[in-house]
């Protein structure tokens, strides 16, 4: 199955300063549910040169011993979500929060903040007249409401059947634990309802890394078009 395109959303201009500190360059979201493939598409859009800010990348600086949310994690989950070396211990957070709603949305009200004032620096850095689009990965697009910043939304879409396997795999989760964090996030039927664009992961790494070259060719057509109407 090929991409799925939805017209183009030329409403999408209320970006908040952080997110959008230039009117050249198209700003792209990219999400998708977790192990459905996002990181891997995002991977093949870099071999093509798209610039790709990775929101998790961010959240790993502001976590850091010395990053901005560090001290405000530590306050309010203890000192047990340290690692060894004084590192915030991610594994055991995500573990934590998954299944408690209110921790989760503490710790995404502590992250998401810093996050979003370091993206300003990062889109800032790479955007300019002569790149067409930058892709902005990130897994909560949807959950933060923040999907609606962009130019257009891409998914990269699996079923969840797809996903648990994907993550059984990856991270040797039990049953329980792969439920839950599917189930953490928006379901497949929203993030496909808001979506622009879709990739339809359900195939083998060579039919995606089609897909994404397809729609490479697609998004740097809008950008033109939106040149052209004086963007």
């Amino acid at each position: 199955m090929g991409i799925s395109i939805r017209a183009f959303r030329s409403d999408r201009r209320g970006f908040p300063m952080w997110y959008k500190p230039s009117d050249v360059t198209l700003v792209i979201g990219l999400t998708g549910g977790i192990a459905s493939g996002k990181s891997a598409a995002a991977g093949f859009f870099r071999e093509l040169g798209v610039p790709v800010i990775d929101a998790d990348v961010l959240a790993h600086e502001v976590m850091a011993p010395n990053g901005a949310a560090h001290a405000e994690l530590v306050k309010v989950f203890g000192p047990r979500v340290l690692g060894t070396r004084g590192q915030i211990n991610r594994a055991w957070l995500a573990e934590g929060v998954f299944g408690d709603p209110d921790l989760r949305a503490r710790l995404n009200s502590i992250v998401h903040p810093e996050v979003a004032k370091l993206s300003r620096d990062r889109l800032a850095e790479v955007m300019g007249p002569t790149v067409p689009y930058v892709l902005y990965e990130a897994a909560l697009l949807l959950e933060t409401g923040r999907y609606e910043d962009f130019d257009a939304l891409v998914i990269v879409d699996s079923s969840a059947e797809e996903q648990a396997s994907r993550l059984s795999l990856r991270d040797t989760l039990s049953r329980e634990q792969v439920e839950a964090r599917i189930g953490a996030q928006y379901s497949r039927e929203d993030k496909l309802a808001a979506a622009d664009h879709v990739i339809h992961n359900h195939g083998t790494l060579l039919e995606l890394r089609e897909q994404v070259s397809m729609l490479h060719q697609i998004l740097l057509q809008l950008s033109v078009q939106e040149e052209r109407n004086g963007r």
